[in-house]
């Protein structure tokens, strides 16, 4: 049975705030190799800093941190032992790969009108 202590979080969500704050350095990471600036507002807005980090990290999160973070409550897991799980979960389905295909994609069909993107090497991972 999973308790609640008045004025904290319950788990499922603080394992979601930590895998989020995982996902959002592999997006500033990435941003800052590409040369982007992170602050450049598409989805979250122009009231946001950081805003592209957090849209580039959205490729990813709802795919691999929001399952594993109910996953991770349900079976009572320890704060470090979500994280090691996260981490080897965001390496595992290369997200940092997939955040750099997607913007490169999405540039080059913007610069390139008819740009047709390859088939991403690997599979659907």
């Amino acid at each position: 049975m999973i308790s609640f202590a008045i004025g904290q979080p319950d788990p499922a969500n603080r394992f979601l705030t930590h895998g989020n704050y995982l996902a959002y350095g592999l997006a500033a990471s990435c941003l800052w190799c590409l040369g982007l600036p992170h602050g450049f507002a598409l989805m979250h807005g122009k009231t946001r800093r950081g805003a592209l980090v957090f849209d580039v990290a959205d490729i990813v999160k709802d795919a691999i941190v929001l399952p594993m973070a109910f996953v991770a409550a349900a079976e009572g897991l320890k704060d470090n032992e979500f994280r090691n799980l996260c981490v080897e979960s965001l390496l595992e389905h290369a997200a940092m790969d997939q955040m750099f295909d997607t913007i490169k994609t999405i540039v080059r069909e913007i610069l390139e009108p008819g740009f047709d993107p390859p088939e991403r090497v690997g599979g659907d991972t």
